[in-house]
């Protein structure tokens, strides 16, 4: 990956300095809402896991308060991105893998086409964006806030060029990967040690 010495102010005070050749934009230019639900409730039910992103929700070991019905539920897509509004300030983002049907508590949202998904994903699961959506989410305390579309739209974003987003989604897959055979080797080892 290419080394840029050269910085910029952001011209956003929670963002800071960023590389002279990248730019910031309002969340609200990279995507859209998705609001179309069910009326007949048919299709794969999802669910959000902290450690596995959106599955099918027959894949979750516990499921908390199941529906009964997924009339009204929201429609996702492969793609998509889906947001748990009220798990916001913990990161729960998660791209959708499936098209299914997602609690009509989520927010789902689809790409405009200025930005890698995936990226967006890495980058609002930082710990600078996670303390942003804090300071963005209202309700009547933790657990209760919820971050809604208008107030996640209205945040500035990092915003490199398209294809230097994807080289940074391309690193982090790589050292992800390798960390996780890392602590898989470990974890065999210490088994026939043990």
């Amino acid at each position: 990956m290419k080394r840029y010495n050269a910085y910029k102010d952001s011209g956003v005070k929670w963002i800071g300095d960023i590389p002279s050749h990248w730019g910031c934009i309002k969340i609200k230019h990279l995507l859209k809402e998705r609001v179309e639900k069910s009326a007949d409730g048919i299709g794969e039910p999802l669910s959000m896991s902290q450690k596995f992103g959106l599955i099918p929700t027959s894949h979750m070991d516990i499921v908390p308060n199941a529906a009964t019905s997924y009339i009204g539920a929201k429609h996702t897509h492969k793609g998509d991105m889906v947001l748990n509004k009220l798990k916001a300030h913990l990161g729960v983002f998660a791209l959708s893998s499936y098209d299914g049907l997602v609690s009509p508590d989520y927010a789902v949202y689809y790409g405009t086409g200025r930005a890698d998904m995936e990226f967006l994903e890495y980058l609002f699961k930082t710990p600078l964006y996670v303390s942003e959506f804090i300071k963005k989410t209202t309700g009547v305390a933790i657990g209760f806030n919820r971050l809604y579309t208008d107030d996640l739209f209205s945040i500035s974003a990092h915003y490199p060029p398209l294809h230097e987003q994807q080289a940074i989604v391309d690193y982090l897959k790589d050292k992800t990967l390798k960390i996780e055979q890392y602590v898989s080797t470990r974890e065999r080892e210490s088994c026939l040690t043990a």
